[in-house]
C-alpha cells in the first residue's frame, strides 16, 4: 500500500523496496507444485532462496537468479497474477544483493528482466504492474542498475566508470570490491524510461506512488536530455492531479529539480507547461526547500 512508501528526506538516499517475504512466493507456488509444473530441483531452489533471504545473507547465486528468470518467463503471460507478482517481488529483493545486481546488469538484453520492461504495456494486472515498477526502482537504487538501465550509454557499462574503479593491480572492481567485467549489451536505456512515463501518466494512485519513486531514483543518473524531457513532461502532468500523496509530490519535485540540471530545455518545458509550486509549499519543509530551488531556475 502507499503507506509503505516512505518520504525520503535525504537527497542521496534512493527508494528501496525490501519489505517483501519470499515465503509469499513459496506459498503461491504450492498449487503449481501440486500440478507438477515445477521440478523437484526448482522446488528445492525456491525453498533455498527463502532460507537465504530470511537470514539476510548475501549468498544468492547465479543459479537462483536463473531459476527466478525461468519462472518469470514461464508465468509472464499466464493468468496466475499472484504467482507472477510474487516472482517479480522476489526478483526485486535479490537484485539488492551486490553480486546479483552485477549479474543482471551484465546479462544480454534477451534476459527476462530486461524484456520485462518491454512487456510492461501488456501487463494488465495492477498488482503485477506495481511489482514491476518496484523491481526497476530497486534496480535503479544501485549505481550499476542506473548505469545500465537508464543512463545514456551505447554499450553497457561506461568505460569511464570502469576505469574509475580500477584497483592498483589493474582489475575492475566496483565500490563493494566485486569484479566488474565490461560487457557489450544491447540495452536500450529508454525501455525503463518508457515504463516510468506510462506508469506516471496511465497508472492509478497506487501505481503513481511507485512511479514517482522510480523517477526519483532515475533522476540520480546521468540520463540523456531526451529521457529527462520525457520524464519531466510526465512529472508536470502528474503534478496537476489533486489526489497526490505527499511522498509522490516530493519525489516528483526532487526529480524535476535534478533534470533541470541536465538541460535548460527542462526549464523551458516547465515554463511552457507551467507548474503551480504554491500548491505544495505547506506539505512539508523538504518540499518547500525544493520549491525554493525550482523557483530559482524558473525566474526569468
Amino acid at each position: 500500500e502507499s503507506s509503505k512508501v516512505q518520504l525520503q528526506q535525504s537527497k542521496d538516499n534512493p527508494i528501496v523496496y525490501d519489505n517483501y517475504k519470499v515465503s509469499s512466493l513459496v506459498s503461491s507456488l504450492e498449487q503449481m507444485i501440486e500440478k507438477g509444473e515445477l521440478t523437484e530441483n526448482e522446488v528445492h531452489q525456491v525453498n533455498e532462496i527463502e532460507r537465504i533471504m530470511s537470514e539476510k545473507g548475501d549468498q544468492v547465486s547465479k543459479g537462483h537468479l536463473q531459476l527466478l528468470e525461468t519462472l518469470l518467463e514461464r508465468y509472464e503471460h499466464s493468468a496466475e497474477d499472484l504467482v507472477l507478482t510474487n516472482i517479480v517481488q522476489t526478483l526485486g529483493l535479490v537484485v539488492l544483493c551486490d553480486n546479483i545486481i552485477l549479474m543482471v546488469c551484465q546479462d544480454p538484453v534477451s534476459k527476462p528482466v530486461f524484456k520485462l520492461a518491454r512487456e510492461f504495456p501488456r501487463l494488465n494486472s495492477p498488482e503485477v504492474q506495481c511489482a514491476v515498477v518496484e523491481l526497476f526502482t530497486n534496480i535503479c537504487s544501485t549505481d550499476a542498475g542506473r548505469e545500465i538501465f537508464v543512463a545514456e550509454n551505447k554499450s553497457g557499462a561506461r568505460r569511464d566508470l570502469q576505469e574509475s574503479n580500477m584497483d592498483p593491480k589493474g582489475s575492475n572492481m566496483d565500490k563493494q570490491g566485486l569484479n566488474v567485467e565490461h560487457h557489450e549489451t544491447l540495452v536500450d536505456h529508454r525501455d525503463v524510461i518508457e515504463v516510468t512515463v506510462k506508469a506516471m501518466l496511465d497508472g492509478n494512485r497506487e501505481l503513481l506512488v511507485r512511479a514517482a519513486g522510480l523517477v526519483y531514483n532515475i533522476s540520480m543518473a546521468k540520463v540523456s536530455e531526451e529521457s529527462a524531457l520525457e520524464c519531466s513532461s510526465a512529472i508536470l502532468e502528474c503534478l496537476r492531479r489533486d489526489d497526490l500523496e505527499t511522498s509522490t509530490v516530493y519525489h516528483c519535485l526532487f526529480a524535476l529539480n535534478n533534470f533541470m540540471k541536465i538541460s535548460p530545455e527542462i526549464v523551458n518545458l516547465t515554463n511552457l507547461i507551467g507548474i503551480e509550486l504554491s500548491r505544495f509549499l505547506k506539505l512539508s519543509k523538504s518540499i518547500e526547500e525544493i520549491c525554493n530551488e525550482l523557483e530559482q531556475y524558473l525566474i526569468v
